[in-house]
C-alpha cells in the first residue's frame, strides 16, 4: 500500500525551501504547496544608520551597514512567515500575487525606522524592498 501520494510527495521535497537560512539569501517560499509555479515574491536588503557619532558625507567609514535582522510577513492580522537576512543584509522570499506587510522586529541596539512596511506583489516580479533600522547613534 502506497502511504505517499504524489502531492504529499511534493510537498515533502519543497517544504526545506520554506525555512529560511540566515547565512544563505537563497529564495526562501512561503506555503510552497501553493508557490509551484509562481516566480515572484520580495527581495531586498537591510541597512543600518547612522554608524558614526557626527554625519561625516566624505568619510566612507560613515555610511549605514548592511544588517542581519527578522522580519515577519504579515497577510491581514495572519504571519505568513518569519525570517533572516543574511550578513549582507540580503533577502528574498516567495510569494503569491498580493499585498502583505513587512514588520521588521526590534533588535538589541538597533530598532526598525518604519514599524510596518506595505508590499505590494505581482504575478512573476519581485518587489524591491529597502528596510532602515535605526542605530540610534548621533
Amino acid at each position: 500500500m502506497n502511504l505517499m501520494s504524489p502531492w504529499m510527495l511534493l510537498l515533502c521535497l519543497l517544504l526545506p525551501a520554506c525555512v529560511p537560512q540566515a547565512q544563505n539569501p537563497e529564495v526562501q517560499a512561503v506555503r510552497p504547496e501553493r508557490a509551484v509555479g509562481v516566480v515572484g515574491g520580495i527581495e531586498g536588503q537591510v541597512w543600518v544608520g547612522p554608524v558614526c557619532p557626527v554625519a561625516q558625507a566624505e568619510n566612507p567609514n560613515c555610511t549605514n551597514r548592511p544588517l542581519q535582522a527578522t522580519i515577519e510577513v504579515h497577510a491581514g492580522d495572519e504571519v505568513l512567515a518569519r525570517f533572516s537576512s543574511d550578513e549582507d543584509g540580503r533577502f528574498k522570499i516567495v510569494l503569491e500575487p498580493g499585498t502583505y506587510t513587512l514588520v521588521p522586529q526590534r533588535k538589541a541596539l538597533a530598532r526598525p525606522a518604519e514599524a510596518q512596511i506595505p508590499v505590494n506583489v505581482e504575478a512573476g516580479r519581485f518587489t524591491k524592498v529597502v528596510i532602515v533600522y535605526d542605530s540610534g547613534m548621533r
